[in-house]
């Protein structure tokens, strides 16, 4: 990491949302510094991993990502709006994971929307859609991309529904679970604010704030574990 780290969470890239043209130059700003960078999912407002339901956005996605990996570290976690990423297109990261990845540097990198233990609902829901079966029928039944826009109207309501309540205790629970396991730091997004928790002796989690919206992204040092949030158009300023 010679050139420090920028974390990416919650672009919710999209044409419908108006934001494809800015995440396509974050991109190019990324490839303008020499950091390495990981995506902390839904990066793409949906992505089925699916040939009938990959559009423009997600090829152009992996063809940077395929790119770039060539010349630094770009990792990726799945979030909750990610379907069978890495499944499919694992070799277009320098990692690239379902759910929790810790690297070398005993980091974990995570989306999020796992960490609520009490949202038992929303577990059940997330088995359900990534289960083998799910995939099969998205793959082989006419009319599959209904299935997508099933999963987007949930995902929506789920967001509308939700009280807009940062579960700081449930968070601190699953950091201190990893760090009992030796993780040292934790990155994660979901929650779109800046959070962090740290403990006595050095363990460090943040949140890192959703980029969709505010064009924030978390800026990681060499020899500093703490992100510093900053607005992406900036980051040329960091080479």
């Amino acid at each position: 990491m010679v050139g420090g780290m920028i974390l990416i969470a919650d672009c919710h890239a999209s044409p419908l949302r108006g934001n494809e043209a800015e995440f396509l130059a974050l991109l190019e700003a990324i490839s303008a510094t020499p950091q390495d960078v990981v995506f902390l999912g839904d990066i793409l407002d949906l992505w089925i991993a699916l040939p009938t339901y990959e559009q423009d956005l997600h090829r152009r996605f992996l063809d940077w990502c395929r790119s770039e990996s060539r010349r630094r570290r770009v990792g990726f976690v799945e979030g909750n709006h990610e379907f069978f990423v890495a499944r499919r297109h694992a070799d277009a990261f320098s990692f690239c994971s379902p759910a929790e990845h810790v690297d070398d540097q005993g980091r974990l990198y995570v989306h999020g929307d796992t960490v609520n233990g009490a949202d038992k609902a929303y577990r059940l829901f997330r088995m359900v859609v990534r289960s083998p079966l799910v995939r099969w029928a998205e793959e082989v039944t006419p009319g599959a991309p209904a299935i997508a826009r099933f999963i987007k109207r949930h995902l929506n309501r789920r967001r509308e529904a939700m009280p807009k309540v940062y579960p700081a205790d449930q968070v601190e629970a699953y950091a201190h679970g990893w760090f009992g396991r030796g993780v040292r730091t934790l990155y994660l997004g979901h929650f779109h604010e800046a959070r962090q928790h740290e403990t006595a002796d050095g363990c460090l989690c943040q949140v890192i704030p959703a980029w969709c919206g505010s064009g924030l992204v978390g800026v990681v040092s060499p020899g500093n574990p703490r992100a510093t949030a900053r607005h992406w158009r900036d980051l040329a300023d960091r080479r």
